[in-house]
């Protein structure tokens, strides 16, 4: 069992999770802890979604094994960019390195993941998109209590280094196997998914709550672990909890409702995968005006919009394409 492609990959997730979660979960208040707005650390976001669009546009064919080895070296370059570079400037440029995984990961990842098996796509999605989430409860209070007690350095020279032991425990799992694609044969081979991708991508986005005020000396360590802890629950409550309270209602998941009806599962991922960064950098333009038109709550009230529209438009495709 445990040398089944299958259990292969979902290793590498654990591992590769477990990095990102070191790596991620204090972004912001080491942001706002470095001087950067809330406009700024909103815009570093945008630059993490652009970068995997302009990828697959470029890119017409890529070999899975070297590709993820590739995504995990940049990340681990981004923890040290970060860990010794602590300004603005370089902050963008370790949110672009990060933003290539979206790509270079999570493309030959998922292509992989779901070839394995064509049928109970939706179980499979359940304990894909449950492993994050479940992990979500304990890292990123970690996270905070290596920032607070050994301080941001060190939590991201442990982030590059989880990141460089992912890459040869991947190496290990996953076989190399070359892909090729055409971005405009994606599109059309989530024709009917469109829609829901990008509404996907428009309400997954999420900042963390701060208060924009730049910590009080002496309390910083203290917001570290408490965002961490408070971010952590909430991803755990919503993410898991979504998974199983909503099992019944929205399986096939979304990610299984693509290879429940894909003819070719490269482009159909390809496709998604497009229109849902296009849903989160539109989120990120109309977010940012509102926050600065409004304030946070605003752009978090939009977001709420948008996932409760989701969950009826997501039923309305899933019964259309029965039918078809």
């Amino acid at each position: 069992m445990g040398s089944s492609p299958f259990m292969r990959l979902i290793s590498v997730s654990v591992f590769y999770n477990v990095s990102t979660l070191l790596m991620a979960s204090l972004y912001e208040p080491y942001f706002l802890g470095i001087g950067m707005t809330m406009a700024q650390i909103i815009l570093t976001s945008a630059f993490a979604f652009i970068v995997p669009l302009l990828m697959i546009i470029f890119i017409r064919k890529f070999e899975a094994r070297q590709c993820i080895s590739l995504g995990l070296f940049i990340s681990a370059l981004a923890c040290i960019v970060l860990a010794f570079f602590p300004n603005t400037e370089a902050s963008f440029i370790a949110r672009a390195m990060a933003g290539t995984v979206t790509f270079l990961f999570w493309m030959p990842f998922n292509i992989m993941y779901y070839r394995h098996s064509k049928k109970d796509n939706g179980v499979l999605g359940s304990i894909y998109y449950s492993i994050f989430p479940v992990l979500s409860l304990g890292l990123p209070a970690l996270a905070g209590w290596i920032a607070a007690a050994f301080g941001y350095p060190t939590l991201f020279i442990l982030s590059g280094a989880a990141m460089i032991a992912t890459l040869f425990w991947a190496r290990a799992k996953v076989k190399p196997k070359i892909y090729q694609y055409d971005w405009k044969a994606s599109l059309k081979s989530v024709a009917g998914l469109r829609t829901l991708f990008f509404i996907e991508g428009f309400s997954i986005l999420s900042i963390t709550c701060i208060h924009r005020a730049r910590h009080r000396p002496g309390r910083q360590e203290a917001v570290a672990v408490f965002t961490s802890l408070s971010s952590g629950m909430a991803m755990f409550f919503l993410g898991y909890g979504a998974v199983s309270f909503f099992r019944g209602v929205l399986l096939p998941l979304p990610l299984a409702l693509t290879v429940d009806n894909s003819k070719n599962i490269v482009n159909s991922m390809i496709g998604r995968e497009i229109m849902i960064d296009l849903g989160r950098v539109c989120a990120i333009g109309i977010g940012a005006l509102l926050v600065f038109l409004f304030d946070i709550r605003a752009m978090l009230i939009m977001q709420t919009i948008a996932a409760v529209i989701y969950i009826p438009l997501f039923e309305l495709k899933r019964k259309a394409l029965d039918k078809c």
